[in-house]
Formats: structure tokens, sequence, C-alpha cells
């Protein structure tokens, strides 16, 4: 995610995902050291979103996907 891109171009890809029906979108921002995990597609939003610094592993063992994730070696910038 670039600064100049980030908010408008998330928005619209997460209603594009959600709406096409996307189980899982995971979002690294190395702009702030964050990560978002959106879950649960309806209609054109995700009913459950959960945004955590990197270094808190990402936990998608209740998502089709299955692994926890480390995220303590992720680049910032």
């Amino acid at each position: 995610m670039s600064p100049r891109r980030g908010t408008h171009w998330q928005i619209i890809l997460e209603a594009t995902y959600a709406t096409a029906g996307v189980p899982v979108d995971l979002i690294a921002d190395p702009y702030t050291g964050t990560w978002h995990l959106h879950t649960i597609p309806k209609d054109d939003e995700y009913r459950s979103v959960v945004s955590l610094d990197f270094g808190t592993p990402v936990d998608l063992t209740g998502t089709v996907v299955g692994p926890t994730l480390e995220t303590g070696d992720l680049p910032r910038d």
C-alpha cells in the first residue's frame, strides 16, 4: 500500500473483494507497521476486521486459508 494510494484504493478493493465473496483479505501496511485482516464478506463489505501491529501473528486457522503467519520480519518504510 503506498501512502499516495492507500485509503481510497483500499476502500474500493475491499468492496470489490467482499462483493466477489473473497473469504479473506489481508493487508500489510509497511508505512504504519500494521496489518489488517478482513473476513466474513457480506454484500460490499467485510463484517469482521482485525488490525494489529507487525510482530503480532496473523491467526488464519479459523479461515479457509489455515495457517498462522508471523509478521515480526515484515519490512517497514
